[in-house]
């Protein structure tokens, strides 16, 4: 199994996870299915900052908007990232901009599915067909099935 096959997916925490993983260890995962997720480690409260001791470098270190730029070129010739979000929606909605401008400037290969349905597992029933097809389609593409 090489990584060009291997993806991550999930929702809010779940989704960052699927983003962060990605973007930490592209070695062993290269796509990333995230719904309703978030690019930057430690939003929100100060408890979400808790695990990293307030630390913004530690927040950093794990924070694929901050890293997918520092990427090698050969890593993010590799990436794939699909990001499902309500562009409306407070906290989700400006995320997933924020994250598919900082893709594009990067040289990344993303798909924006910009969903009518706020973060919820409604969003992922419905949602995940055509994010699945997606990756699918660039698994051809690749020549990877």
């Amino acid at each position: 199994n090489e990584p060009i096959a291997r993806g991550v997916m999930g929702q809010s925490a779940g989704g960052f996870c699927a983003a962060m993983l990605v973007s930490r260890h592209p070695d062993v995962f290269t796509t990333s299915i995230s719904f309703s997720g978030y690019f930057y480690a430690g939003l929100g409260s100060a408890s979400a900052r808790y695990p990293y001791g307030g630390s913004q470098t530690a927040m950093d270190a794990v924070s694929p908007a901050v890293l997918v730029p520092h990427l090698a070129d050969q890593e993010k010739a590799h990436l794939y990232f699909i990001v499902v979000a309500a562009p409306a929606q407070e906290l989700y909605g400006p995320q997933a901009d924020n994250f598919e401008r900082i893709l594009a400037a990067s040289h990344v290969g993303y798909d924006a599915i910009k969903s009518i349905w706020t973060h919820s597992w409604t969003q992922v029933r419905k949602e995940f067909p055509p994010a699945a097809e997606a990756w699918a389609v660039r698994l051809v593409v690749n020549g990877t099935w």
